[in-house]
């Protein structure tokens, strides 16, 4: 849905409770929301509609401030509440993974041959010695997330460029990171003997 095929009181409706004006929103942010993350970045169904359901509760929580604070000025609706999923995406995918082991890919556990610890202790070491932005860009790639993709959600979190060259860079340098940290009790223990 296009924002010059809206109505123009549509957020005024909404603000009074008109259902039909909140489910044209609704409907228009699940647009916005199944084509940028279960087309092009492959969520579920089911994570699209939790997002969805995100954004409805965002636009609600403390009378209607999100909604309220829409500036048709400065931005057109499509583009406000595209940013605005975008930054509960990146939360949820925040949540996720700090309830998840790291999952490395395929392709990056074929460059990890020979580290074979269990996930456990690939978690642990992930802990100690990659920060936050490494984490989730393993994350992402575990989950199966394109280089591309990746710079595109790094792009809306950081607020600054993410080139796809970047990512694979920080990729690589903390699966180094996380590769020396496996060997290190190995070679404690060695030691200790």
């Amino acid at each position: 849905m296009r924002s010059s095929s809206l109505p123009d009181d549509l957020i005024p409706r909404c603000l009074q409770g008109d259902a039909e004006a909140w489910d044209i929103l609704v409907n228009l942010i699940r647009s916005l929301a199944e084509r940028r993350y279960c087309d092009r970045l492959h969520w579920s169904p089911q994570d699209v509609e939790d997002l969805v359901q995100d954004v409805c509760e965002a636009l609600v929580k403390d009378d209607h401030r999100l909604l309220r604070s829409y500036k048709p000025k400065r931005a057109s609706l499509v583009t406000y509440l595209a940013s605005i999923l975008a930054n509960k995406a990146l939360h949820f995918l925040r949540e996720r993974s700090r309830h998840d082991y790291v999952a490395l890919p395929a392709n990056v556990r074929g460059e990890a041959e020979g580290v074979n610890l269990e996930r456990l202790a690939m978690w642990e070491a992930a802990q100690r010695v990659l920060d936050e932005e490494e984490m989730l860009i393993l994350r992402l790639r575990g989950w199966g997330y394109p280089h591309k993709d990746i710079a595109f959600l790094l792009e809306r979190l950081w607020g600054r460029p993410v080139t796809v060259e970047s990512v694979r860079k920080r990729q690589e340098r903390a699966l180094r990171k996380l590769r020396r940290a496996l060997r290190e009790p190995k070679r404690e223990a060695q030691v200790s003997h």
